[in-house]
Formats: C-alpha cells, sequence, structure tokens
C-alpha cells in the first residue's frame, strides 16, 4: 500500500475496550450510558494522507472492513472519509477512483470528542452531527465512535422503549438480483440509504450494503456493471415487529450486520438500522 496510511497507535493512561461482556447479563441503561466513550470506541484509527487517492482509501476500508479511514497532516486531524462519502462524491458521479483524492473527497467537519466523555453524551452528540466521531485527546487521535459501536452497549442493556414496528422505515427500497451495481450506488445515493433489499421474482433474498460495495467490489476493483445478486449478502437476517431495541440490538452484533429488515408473515414491512436504535435510545432518554 502506499506510504500515506498508516495505524495511529494508542498509549496509556487511558484503557478502553472494557464494556461489561454479554457473559455477565444484562445491565441497567444508565449505568451503561454514564461508561466513557473510550471505553467502547473503535480503534486503532486507520488513517490516510489527503494526497492520496479515493482508490486506495477504498481498497484500505474494503480489505479491513471498515467504514472510514481519518485524514491526517504532521499528526494532525484533517477529516474524515466515510463509505457514503466514496459513494456520493465519488462514484455517483462517475469521477475517477485513482484521480479522486482524499483532500477533495473527505468531510473536513469533523465531529471531534474528548475520550472522558460518557457513552450517553457521545450518542447525543452522533444524532446531533448525523456522522460518526472520531475521539480526540487534543490533537492525538485515538479512535473511532460509530452507531456500531453504541448498539453493542444497547445490546447489553434493559431498554424500554417502542419495539421496532413503533419506528422502522417503511418504505425500503428494492432491486432485482439482475440490477447493476451502479444501479445500486445510485438508487442509495438518490434515497440517501445506505443499502438495497435484492430480491428475485419480487421475493427478497438479501440485502446489498455499502459494506457489501466496499469488501466485495471496489476492494478488488470489479466492474461496476456486474449483476448485483453476485455480492449481496445472503441469508437476509431480519426479526418480527415486536423486536424490542435489546434484541434488535443483540442481532446486529451477533451477525456483524447494521441493518435489520423487518418481516411479518414472510412480508417485508420496513428496515431499522444501527442509527434507528441509538436515536430511539436517545429519544427515550429525553
Amino acid at each position: 500500500m502506499g506510504s500515506g496510511f498508516q495505524t495511529w497507535e494508542r498509549s496509556e493512561p487511558y484503557k478502553y475496550g472494557h464494556a461489561p461482556s454479554q457473559e455477565h447479563g444484562e445491565h441497567d441503561l444508565p449505568a451503561l450510558l454514564d461508561l466513557k466513550v473510550v471505553e467502547v470506541m473503535s480503534a486503532p484509527v486507520v488513517t490516510v494522507g489527503p494526497e492520496s487517492s479515493v482508490r486506495d482509501a477504498s481498497r484500505i476500508m474494503g480489505g479491513k472492513h471498515i467504514g472510514s479511514v481519518v485524514a491526517l497532516v504532521s499528526g494532525k486531524l484533517q477529516g474524515i472519509l466515510t463509505e457514503r462519502d466514496v459513494l456520493s462524491k465519488v462514484l455517483y458521479t462517475e469521477r475517477d477512483l485513482n484521480a479522486a483524492l482524499v483532500r477533495d473527497t473527505m468531510n473536513p467537519k469533523v465531529g471531534v470528542v474528548a475520550p472522558e466523555i460518557s457513552v450517553k453524551q457521545a450518542a447525543k452528540a452522533m444524532m446531533v452531527k448525523k456522522t460518526k466521531l472520531v475521539v480526540a485527546d487534543g490533537d492525538r487521535v485515538m479512535g473511532i465512535v460509530a452507531a456500531s459501536d453504541l448498539i453493542r452497549v444497547l445490546s447489553k442493556a434493559r431498554v424500554a422503549g417502542r419495539p421496532l414496528g413503533g419506528f422502522m422505515v417503511k418504505k425500503v427500497a428494492s432491486l432485482d438480483e439482475e440490477a447493476t451495481i451502479r444501479d445500486a450506488i445510485r438508487l442509495m445515493v438518490e434515497k440517501r440509504i445506505g443499502s438495497v433489499i435484492i430480491k428475485k421474482n419480487e421475493s427478497p433474498l438479501g440485502i446489498f450494503a455499502e459494506r457489501d460495495l466496499m469488501t466485495k467490489v471496489l476492494a478488488k476493483d470489479l466492474n461496476l456493471d456486474a449483476a448485483l445478486g453476485r455480492f449481496a449478502s445472503y441469508p437476509l437476517i431480519h426479526a418480527p415487529p415486536s423486536t424490542s431495541i435489546q434484541q434488535a440490538a443483540k442481532l446486529m452484533v451477533n451477525n456483524k450486520i447494521r441493518r435489520l429488515p423487518v418481516f411479518d408473515k414472510g412480508k417485508l414491512l420496513g428496515i431499522v438500522t444501527a442509527r434507528d436504535l441509538v436515536e430511539e435510545m436517545v429519544e427515550h432518554l429525553s
């Protein structure tokens, strides 16, 4: 890989990754929300130079199965490049991945939080910024906090609130398995969504998400005019509308997914994302 990429390692005194484990049973939500964000963030952070190409950045993201890279210059935070940036600013507009640079594609307005803030504060900040957060101690970048990190907390908590049927998104975008990857990119960007349901003969079979695009297509430099069905994720993991927030979070964590279709009696009713779960939690706390 190009020399512009590095992994940003942390050093003490901070301890991280020590949120109560699943085998210790359920915990009250308030106790888990008081955890420091440094305990639940994803780390180490993969960084990239702003002059690197989006092609190289996409290969890194796809190869490491991560949703973003952080841009640094001399250790200073410059911005963040996410899967959504690659889709909407490069692939959708048909820019050349090799010619497009990280500096022109990344989001320079990064939501930065201190490592000692609580998970509750981070969740609220994420809803305001509407994006993942960078955890930094001064100029030292320490980790990333995304909705997928916060649902690990939710999966261990006794959470009151509405079942999935009460807040799911009811209009679910779908495409036939014979549609192209390019068709999916167009639909996701125009609808501002991160996935599409894949159907065969009008029957939902799988899902194609931004992460599938990064790991199965861009990381391998494959043609965007290839049939979509070859790269979707199967089987389609789903839940009934009566599913609780905690149950949904457990399903996402255990299956390493961020989107959960909602079915009732074999019929697709809607979909819930990891961000939806976090937003519902924040609203419940308000």
